[in-house]
């Protein structure tokens, strides 16, 4: 039992917050899930060394104290268990899938570069902590008012030179 799996339901509102809360607490790795249907979910992985009591804790006092500030956090209490020794640190990638944004437009992971669409314009990127594949809201409006540049050119490829996040 190597490492832990703490898992917690959060609004919108504060996944981010959260999200940055649980790197400095040590995470390993953070997913964020939303399904239809259901509450959207932050998972995160941290090494077995970490005390499950006191991450559990240290999440309780902060969603508190963003209660506290008036904020919807529209969740409930964190549930940490641990984590059987399997390939996780790959299985994550299970989780991206290419994602259709605006009109023409559409983000893949490396691993699915089968998955483009003739008359999309085709994003490749390698999701990382900091950046995904255009399912986060900033990243999506980057990507949207890319697509309006596009549509008022000829360009047919670009090339990243350091935008820092890889869009």
């Amino acid at each position: 039992m190597p490492f832990w799996e703490l898992t917690v339901p959060v609004s919108a509102e504060v996944s981010e917050g959260l999200t940055n809360f649980l790197w400095e607490q040590g995470a390993l790795g953070v997913v964020e899930e939303e399904r239809p249907g259901s509450v959207p979910r932050l998972r995160a992985f941290f090494p077995e060394a970490a005390s499950s009591t006191a991450l559990s804790r240290a999440v309780s006092d902060y969603l508190a104290s963003l209660r506290a500030l008036g904020l919807a956090v529209n969740g409930g209490e964190p549930v940490v268990a641990p984590l059987l020794d399997e390939p996780w640190a790959e299985a994550w990638r299970q989780a991206f899938r290419p994602q259709r944004v605006g009109r023409g437009l559409l983000t893949i992971p490396p691993w699915e570069t089968s998955a483009a669409e003739h008359g999309l314009a085709t994003i490749i990127i390698e999701p990382g902590r900091a950046f995904g594949t255009g399912g986060h809201g900033s990243t999506r409006g980057c990507l949207l008012l890319l697509e309006a540049l596009l549509d008022r050119s000829r360009v047919t490829d670009a090339l990243d030179i350091g935008t820092g996040t890889g869009i």
